[in-house]
């Protein structure tokens, strides 16, 4: 008889996609088709495994107008009753968070994150959830991709 983990080690072993399915389904939503690396392979591992805050949102106060903020945070906050933002965010914020809308708690929030930017998207950390075996397929997918490698 094997103990949950058990079970749930081997499950994830007989499911486990290959590093371009991994990065399109976890990665992509925030890095987008791009894949910018330079370090080592080791470099990399320690990345994923590890997470982190490392994608700065600009602040938008600097490029959009008033208007546009009030917009994009009502939208972000309530995307159906706010549809005026979607233009906006189509625009300026989809190259980075692709179709996965931020969730926003209140206007007052989500305006100010808009507005000044900032740390705010945690990469997860991938070593508590994945494999090592699709930690493995992950990181060499994603070296591969960043030094233009055929795939």
């Amino acid at each position: 008889m094997m103990t949950l983990e058990e079970s749930t080690r081997l499950l994830n072993f007989l499911v486990a996609p290959d590093g371009a399915r991994l990065f399109d389904i976890e990665c992509s939503p925030c890095h987008g088709s791009a894949v910018a690396f330079s370090g080592s392979e080791e470099d990399l591992l320690v990345l994923i495994s590890k997470g982190g805050l490392h994608l700065e949102m600009p602040p938008w106060q600097e490029r959009l107008s008033p208007g546009e903020i009030d917009a994009l945070a009502r939208f972000v906050v309530n995307p159906e009753a706010n549809p005026s933002g979607a233009p906006v965010f189509d625009q300026y914020c989809k190259s980075c968070h692709g179709n996965r809308i931020p969730t926003g708690n209140t206007y007052d929030e989500t305006r100010q994150a808009i507005a000044i930017g900032g740390a705010h998207q945690t990469m997860p950390v991938w070593g508590d959830i994945l494999t090592p075996e699709q930690l493995d397929a992950l990181v060499k997918y994603t070296l591969q991709a960043a030094r233009g490698t055929p795939l």
